[in-house]
């Protein structure tokens, strides 16, 4: 799982905050990661990989949650060495992937969490996208209040 967020500055509408991550997350498919924030996140999930051992219920969560979706005591065991084998490459073809909505495969879904009585007017779609293709919307969102 991937989760993006943020949080406006006072005075920043929530349409400009999302066109940040947008444009964000086209660059990340356009360009990639860098080898310095490549090797910066590897060493980062391998740091937390090994910390996550250090207590009582750290392993058993890792492993519980690892069991129930498909990996095998092999991928726990060794995932802080097998991380090292991802290539900068293979992040942005995921990312193109994935996280690009124009991308047939795209499982982007964006929304918002506001405090109750609030009102955000809903992003403009674009002229291609289907409600089946995007998931949930910005007005199921609202109405679920």
């Amino acid at each position: 799982n991937l989760w993006v967020y943020a949080n406006p500055a006072e005075g920043v509408d929530l349409q400009t905050v999302q066109n940040a991550l947008d444009a964000e997350i086209a660059k990340l498919a356009a360009d990639g990661v860098t080898d310095q924030e490549l090797n910066d996140s590897l060493t980062r999930l391998q740091a937390e990989a090994i910390y996550a051992r250090d207590s009582l219920t750290g392993p058993a969560m890792v492993i519980g949650y690892s069991l129930v979706t498909g990996s095998t005591l092999d991928d726990i065991e060794y995932w802080p060495q097998n991380i090292s084998n991802v290539t900068a490459e293979q992040i942005q073809n995921l990312a193109k992937k994935y996280l690009v909505t124009e991308s047939p495969d795209s499982m982007y879904v964006n929304g918002y969490l506001l405090p109750e009585n609030v009102q955000v007017e809903a992003a403009p779609k674009k002229e291609d996208e289907t409600e089946e293709k995007a998931g949930v919307t910005n007005e199921e969102m609202i109405d679920e209040e």
